[in-house]
């Protein structure tokens, strides 16, 4: 297989100069194990070995079918697909992933949708395709999500940002890695976020006692139990960007109005981004309430980065110790002031929302298979023991079933369910010749799902994430949550870190069950639970 790393030797003439120096490959591309010598080899022949099976690149393919023959929905002059879509059975604004997979399921594993405003957008499926996608589009991977964001930051009423500084979520190319080269440094190290692993476990164990406080008298949680992940998420997340509490768990309101702006502001995102792009012409109402949220959190991240500005300035050089994740972004070349506040707005932004998510399904996944849950908490009582010492990296690296737990919860249902590409140049998927400006959408909840690469894919198996399964993974790029290559996520390490503490915190104390219907999850750029969250939480 091609990887990152293979990728980056070759990328000498890429639109990000020096890229294949700076990027660490320790977050390239994930790779199947293989020598460095061979995975030239297969670089330098143009070929990529997936499971098995060699497949040859653009360049080897002859006489694609062009572009208007990907097969999709009836398209309508102006409108394109949308009357289509609204008038399909199966469409349901809140669940739009359902309606793509029943396209899936119609046309096979490429389908062409033509939106009003948009053109024509490609969702593919295929983790061959995906891999071809992040491969080709490495040097300069565009991605062209949260447009409605931008559009408030350029017209911002106070000019706070600039042009091509709207942050790492908005900008592309050279625009882009500036920030981005320079922010990984401080949130993706792995080092980096283990050494606030104490001041996290010390949150988590204070939330799961606060649990402990909110069941009735029937053992269950709250039905609006996510509103309390939002407070655990926010004050784990301060931790390691502040280095300080602020609160969130005893309900300060300086935390209730960051969870809500960056609530708020998803929420919008998902109306304006999956919408029509009326928005682009005229405010309209998600885009005004997005707008309203965001400059709430623009006050209150500005504040936060001043004061962390000045107790930098008014410690003596000696006695300054180690930085905080803020402080460190504050003394580093070649990032403003501005470019602090905006990551860190988008740090809070994407944040609060993803791993709480993200913890409600895998508590949901595991109260509903009472045999995962038993091998889950046999691991922490081997690892942990009574769970009075506080957790270390050696206990951290201990924690396999715990992490394949995560990990099988975002294969079923990633956090998000696509990802999305802007194409610079023509490439071929599925034996048709997709034109360069494209969007394409890449669907990682439908690849998550194949029997091919995920056998019983509906059913909940933590296992198979196991290193001794013989039939572990064939193709990285069929579960990617956080995405690959240089625009991987750039919180997915203190995302992680939290969700494991939380998740072995939680099941060492107590037993989950859901006693209640099915949940079939809507989306709001995200996926969310559509019922109340009644946990019942009765002591192990």
């Amino acid at each position: 297989m091609v990887t990152g790393l293979s990728m980056l030797m070759l990328a000498k003439n890429s639109v990000l100069p020096r890229i294949c120096r700076t990027y660490s490959p320790c977050y390239a591309i994930p790779r199947a194990p293989s020598s460095l010598s061979r995975m030239r080899e297969a670089a330098c022949r143009g070929v990529s070995s997936v499971a098995g099976v060699a497949l040859e690149l653009d360049s080897g393919i002859s006489h694609p079918r062009p572009h208007s023959e990907i097969p999709g929905p009836m398209a309508w002059p102006i409108l394109g697909t949308m009357p289509s879509m609204f008038t399909d059975p199966v469409y349901d604004s809140t669940r739009l992933p359902r309606l793509w997979e029943s396209y899936f399921k119609k046309y096979g594993r490429i389908f062409k949708l033509n939106l009003l405003g948009q053109g024509d957008v490609i969702f593919v499926s295929d983790p061959v395709d995906i891999e071809h996608i992040f491969k080709e589009t490495f040097e300069n991977p565009i991605r062209p999500f949260f447009e409605s964001l931008k559009k408030i930051r350029m017209n911002n009423k106070t000019k706070y940002f600039m042009e091509n500084e709207t942050g790492i979520f908005t900008e592309q190319g050279l625009n882009w890695w500036r920030v981005r080269s320079q922010v990984q440094v401080h949130a993706m190290k792995t080092k980096t976020v283990a050494k606030y692993l104490p001041q996290v476990d010390q949150v988590a164990q204070d939330f799961i006692t606060r649990c402990g406080g909110l069941r009735d008298d029937k053992n269950e949680l709250p039905g609006e139990f996510m509103d309390e992940l939002f407070k655990w998420a926010l004050e784990s997340l301060c931790l390691v960007a502040l280095n300080k509490r602020v609160g969130c768990l005893e309900g300060s309101e300086e935390g209730q109005r960051i969870i809500k702006a960056a609530i708020t502001m998803m929420s919008c995102a998902n109306e304006c981004e999956y919408g029509i792009h009326l928005w682009r012409y005229f405010p309209t109402s998600p885009l005004r309430r997005m707008w309203k949220a965001h400059d709430d959190l623009l006050e209150v991240v500005i504040t936060k980065v001043h004061e962390a500005k000045r107790d930098l300035e008014a410690r003596e050089a000696e006695e300054s110790g180690e930085l905080n994740t803020l402080e460190s972004l504050l003394t580093t070349p070649g990032l403003s002031f501005k470019d602090v506040v905006t990551f860190m707005m988008d740090l809070f932004f994407a944040g609060i929302d993803t791993t709480s998510s993200t913890a409600v399904f895998t508590m949901y996944n595991l109260a509903r298979s009472p045999e995962k849950q038993t091998r889950l908490q046999q691991e922490l009582d081997q690892v942990l023991g009574d769970g009075r010492q506080p957790l270390t990296s050696h206990h951290m690296a201990r924690l396999t079933y715990t992490k394949a737990c995560i990990r099988e919860t975002l294969r079923m249902l990633p956090t998000t369910p696509v990802n999305i590409r802007k194409l610079e140049k023509d490439i071929t998927l599925q034996g048709y010749r997709v034109k360069a400006g494209t969007k394409v959408f890449i669907s990682m909840k439908e690849s998550g799902m194949m029997e091919e690469y995920f056998p019983r894919a509906t059913e909940f198996l933590p296992e198979r994430w196991m290193r001794d399964q013989p039939d572990r993974l064939n193709n990285q790029y069929a579960s990617i949550p956080f995405s690959v290559g240089t625009r991987m996520c750039v919180g997915r390490r203190l995302a992680e870190q939290e969700l494991y503490v939380f998740l072995a915190r939680l099941f060492l104390k107590y037993n989950l069950e859901y006693k209640y219907s099915e949940w079939d999850p809507v989306m709001r750029v995200l996926y969310k639970p559509d019922k109340p969250q009644n946990f019942t939480m009765t002591e192990r």
